[in-house]
């Protein structure tokens, strides 16, 4: 109840729940190894910008995880929650 994925739709049922959870621990850790990189190569492309960059590259990163696990939900689940068949 106090951690993981929280949206209103992901927090319907339990089924869901888990679903939303484990599709977005997939994601975030693929972005977290992007998040990576981000700062390397802003250092030697941009270095005047590699803060700015970083912050601007990370949140893309977390609004793409977020937008990405809510399309899975749509795809996967009905408004009410129940799996689509």
């Amino acid at each position: 109840m106090y951690y993981g994925y929280r949206t209103t739709r992901s927090m319907r049922n339990e089924t869901i729940w888990k679903a939303a959870n484990e599709h977005s621990i997939e994601i975030s850790i693929r972005y977290t190894l992007y998040s990576f990189f981000i700062p390397a190569m802003l250092y030697f492309l941009y270095p005047q910008y590699n803060l700015l960059g970083t912050i601007i590259g990370n949140t893309l990163l977390i609004l793409l995880a977020f937008f990405s696990t809510e399309r899975y939900l749509s795809k996967h689940f009905d408004a009410m929650g129940n799996p689509k068949e």
